[in-house]
């Protein structure tokens, strides 16, 4: 009776079935899987060591495909940190993310975001990190403070500028479509004097000045309801498009995890049709 053993990947399952050639079964085993088997009078000895090598690439596979997905918050902070480039993709930064969740440390992975970009590999960095909390009780607390500690806090008291800057710059364009929301984060958060909120409201489609006895009583009490109306409709408009751009970029950060999963088990890249098509329909 043969001897099965569970590979994590073609790769390893391939190697074996090289190394060991000897001993493979010509008739139970399927190249086509992970699963290799071996003749029944394999040796003892070397079935356990083949076994152990397959329970580290088991391992392996199951870290990598274990990823979670990024928001748009921690997202911007990875890209503010220049996060992105050629090697590292948003597939990468989902892994590092992964560890974290496994771990139960998924609140922290945001804040740590500035130390991971310190790796070529943000998952590598997660699993540092965490070996680090788990035996000192803080992540990165037994690195040096040095040139690229510096560097990196100096990177993410830059991304937190930027992140203030951009969402005050947000903040502005919701309140001059009429958002009371938006507007007090601008008097509060941005430094805005009520003066200059008053002067945003009014400019966006108003109509020039009237004369006071121009429109009076009751039209004028229905004119300001309707710019009201108005204005609450075009903010409504302003989020819903937001929220287009957001499921938007989730989809797309999904259909790349998923291509990106698949890639590592030896399978073809999917082409996702109904992501194109919603594509095409949001440029129509």
């Amino acid at each position: 009776m043969s001897e099965f053993i569970e590979f994590g990947s073609m790769e390893a399952a391939d190697r074996a079935r090289e190394q060991h050639a000897e001993y493979r079964c010509p008739i139970d085993d399927d190249r086509r899987q992970k699963t290799v088997a071996f003749v029944s009078d394999t040796p003892e000895s070397l079935l356990q060591r083949i076994e152990a090598e397959a329970t580290e690439d088991r391992a392996t596979a199951e870290q990598r495909s274990n990823t979670a997905e990024l928001t748009d918050r921690e997202r911007s902070k990875i890209s503010d940190l220049d996060g992105f480039d050629r090697t590292t993709t948003s597939f990468s930064w989902a892994s590092a993310k992964g560890v974290f969740t496994r771990e139960g440390l998924g609140d922290q992975f945001r804040d740590a975001i500035g130390y991971l970009t310190d790796y070529d590999d943000p998952a590598e960095g997660a699993e540092q990190y965490v070996r680090e909390y788990q035996t000192g009780g803080s992540g990165g607390g037994s690195r040096d403070v040095g040139e690229e500690d510096i560097t990196g806090r100096q990177r993410e008291a830059n991304a937190a500028a930027r992140e203030q800057e951009e969402g005050c710059d947000h903040a502005r364009d919701v309140c001059e479509h009429g958002d009371p929301g938006a507007c007090e984060f601008l008097t509060e958060a941005c430094g805005y004097d009520p003066d200059e909120v008053d002067q945003l409201l009014g400019t966006d489609d108003d109509p020039a000045d009237a004369p006071a006895d121009e429109i009076t009583g009751e039209a004028a009490g229905a004119l300001s309801r309707s710019w009201s109306g108005y204005k609450g409709a075009i903010a409504e408009m302003g989020e819903a498009l937001d929220r287009v751009a957001d499921a938007w970029q989730n989809a797309t950060d999904a259909a790349e995890a998923i291509n990106g999963i698949r890639g590592q088990h030896g399978q073809d890249a999917m082409h996702f049709d109904a992501l194109e098509a919603a594509n095409a329909d949001l440029l129509d």
